[in-house]
């Protein structure tokens, strides 16, 4: 006795979308980038009697012989959960996507590899019902896949005769592989409305493959066009499954028309317009026209990730997303609110809003979830997600990376550090925060009141022997809190015992910065304040080696960090300017830190100097007398029992 599965049953399930019926060209778009096509089109079939479309690569085909994970990849098309894709380089790595084709009347594919002289040809018809485990798939041989073509859809009209002569040009240009997949009487409602393509830019279908498709990359971020900074533009594009190569047309009713590669991100403004009014200097925020760009990546366990900004004010978008439906205006049927706001990328795809990750920040940024703010920006956080059956929205293994700590953590380093760099997020983020004032300010107290309970809770130190600090419990700093880093690394430097060997470690910081790097400094002995005798000092919580350093390595003396991440000799350290080195220890730091040595660019540059990245724990411990205390969590703290007898006051 064993398991046993209905395919039919599970057929019928995957098969038909009706929240998103265009769901199925996204999967064949995502197919032929697995497939490496370089050119895709797609032509609707608006003819009464076909209610369908074509959808054309010149991808690698589909083997009928050459088996991979143990099924050749013609069998994986209409199998269920077998795949020849790679978890993790493949967004269709489930093998589902490809049975949206089958909600349909009839279907017919011809397919041909490289090493194949002739097309294969393969029809099913009402392929929810007659497709089964006993169904024999085996295609046939075919001498001219147009004609072929031209049997099965019957007697055209006019508008399926331009459309077999446009197909009939493309195979003869793109023939030696690739596959056509014929699609007739789809079951969706409404066809017309999400398939008539001839209004070109302005339909559903151009707009939907622009804004949901692997064609319309988040990664690909157009940096001379759209204003976002080319270094992390660069190292968008190195990500594994980017492609910008790759044409995809798309039938207007008259001609196979170019859609353009990349998510949609609007340009910036050209350089003979007026600067727009900042966030604070406008009378309503609604009337923005601000803008700002900004992008991050960051490792988090083994894996890539990306953080991509894009604001632009609610007016900006308003008269640039010309084709996106607003209120009371309906255009090409996508709305210009689906698009606004925080969301989760796959590989590069957009797939689902996710502004829960913001409830799991800092006070600062809860102000970002509300609908009247979210119309002035949008943020895209790209990783490799898992997601579910119909690819719509998450997996409980995604979800549980969303909400772990460490993550939320870099998700909103990389905020913080716009925050910081930024001033348009910055006066957007205070502005919005201003306008909901009683609820920033409900919310400030409630975090004020948190924090202040949670101080008997952190992990402290006493330093004995230096009396100012005598019986004095000092904070360790926690995430985020850099500043207090800089603060403990300067009054430190002040009470350092004269004959300390550790001495030689220690800067004076001058000054304090929350922009650029964070101090200047001076020896600790130097009483000079000439340009050549002045360090360069950067603070940080934690330093990583997955994470890009945001300033210049080549301008850095010294970085003090309250932990270290394990550095490995020659593990390359790199930062947001093209320039990297590599960590080599010295015997005489120990377990204190560790220098980054061999400084080069990207262009072959080499750069004289060293940087000295130091752990103030470590240096603490070293230089002081320090004991660190760790407090038991709130959930173990005990309470005190009270005796259950009285006794009586004595009589005098």
């Amino acid at each position: 006795m064993r398991p046993q599965i209905n395919y039919k049953h599970v057929l019928r399930e995957l098969s038909v979308n009706r929240q998103q019926p265009c769901e199925v060209i996204r999967e064949l778009i995502s197919n032929s980038y697995d497939a490496s096509a370089t050119h895709i089109q797609v032509y609707p079939l608006l003819q009464e009697d076909l209610r369908g479309f074509i959808f054309a690569d010149n991808g690698e085909g589909m083997s009928e012989t050459e088996k991979t994970n143990g099924i050749t990849p013609y069998e994986a098309f209409f199998s269920v959960g077998m795949t020849t894709k790679t978890k993790g380089k493949s967004i269709g790595y489930k093998c589902q996507g490809s049975k949206l084709c089958f909600a349909a009347s009839r279907f017919a594919l011809a397919t041909k590899t490289g090493s194949e002289k002739k097309w294969r040809w393969k029809t099913v018809d009402n392929p929810r019902v007659n497709l089964d485990t006993d169904y024999d798939l085996k295609s046939t041989p075919i001498e001219d896949a147009y004609d072929q073509i031209s049997n099965f859809l019957g007697a055209p009209d006019e508008r399926t005769s331009a459309i077999l002569l446009s197909l009939r040009e493309w195979i003869h240009q793109n023939g030696s592989h690739g596959s056509i997949i014929i699609v007739t009487e789809l079951e969706v409602d409404d066809f017309t409305r999400y398939f008539d393509s001839t209004s070109g830019s302005e339909s559903y279908l151009w707009n939907y493959i622009r804004f949901s498709t692997r064609h319309g990359d988040v990664r690909d971020l157009k940096a001379t066009r759209t204003g976002f900074p080319p270094d992390i533009s660069r190292t968008l594009s190195k990500e594994p499954g980017f492609n910008s190569a790759v044409v995809l047309e798309l039938w207007n009713g008259e001609t196979a028309a170019r859609v353009p590669e990349g998510y949609p991100f609007l340009e910036k403004p050209s350089d003979d317009e007026v600067a727009p009014k900042g966030p604070l200097d406008i009378s309503r925020l609604r009337d923005g026209r601000f803008f700002d760009r900004a992008a991050r990546s960051f490792k988090y366990d083994g894996r890539f990730y990306s953080v991509t900004v894009a604001i632009d004010g609610n007016r900006r978008a308003l008269e640039m997303y010309e084709n996106l439906d607003r209120r009371g205006k309906q255009r090409s049927g996508m709305r210009l609110t689906d698009q606004r706001g925080v969301y989760l990328a796959s590989q590069g795809i957009k797939v689902c809003a996710y502004p829960d990750i913001v409830d799991l920040m800092s006070e600062r940024y809860q102000v970002l979830t509300l609908a009247e703010s979210q119309a002035h920006y949008l943020i895209v956080i790209n990783g490799p997600f898992d997601l579910v059956t119909n690819r719509t929205y998450l997996s409980e293994s995604a979800r549980q990376t969303l909400t772990a700590s460490g993550f939320v953590e870099q998700i909103e380093a990389c905020l913080d550090h716009l925050y910081d760099q930024h001033g348009v997020f910055a006066d957007l983020v205070r502005r919005l925060n201003k306008e909901t004032g009683d609820i920033a300010i409900k919310g400030r107290t409630a975090q004020l009141d948190r924090d202040k309970e949670a101080v008997r809770y952190r992990e402290r130190f006493l330093v004995r022997g230096v009396e100012s600090l005598r019986g004095r419990p000092l904070l360790c700093p926690i995430p985020s809190e850099e500043h207090w880093v800089g603060a403990l690394y300067t009054m430190f430097s002040h009470l350092v015992p004269a004959d300390s060997e550790y001495k030689a470690y220690w800067r004076r910081p001058l000054s304090f910065s929350a922009r650029g790097i964070d101090s200047l400094a001076s020896l600790v002995s130097s009483r000079s304040l000439n340009s050549k005798d002045l360090l360069t000092v950067e603070y940080k919580y934690r330093f990583e080696p997955e994470v890009q350093f945001n300033h210049p390595l080549t301008l850095t003396d010294v970085v003090i960090a309250w932990e270290l991440e394990s550095f490995g000799d020659d593990d390359q350290v790199s930062d947001e300017f093209t320039h990297f080195g590599y960590v080599e220890h010295d015997e005489d730091l120990g377990s204190l830190g560790f220098y980054i040595r061999h400084l080069e660019s990207l262009a072959g540059e080499s750069f004289q100097g060293q940087v000295l990245v130091l752990s103030l724990r470590e240096l603490l411990r070293a230089t002081f007398d320090v004991r660190f205390v760790t407090p038991p969590a709130p959930s173990a703290s005990k309470k005190k029992k009270t005796s259950g007898s009285r006794r009586g006051k004595k009589r005098k």
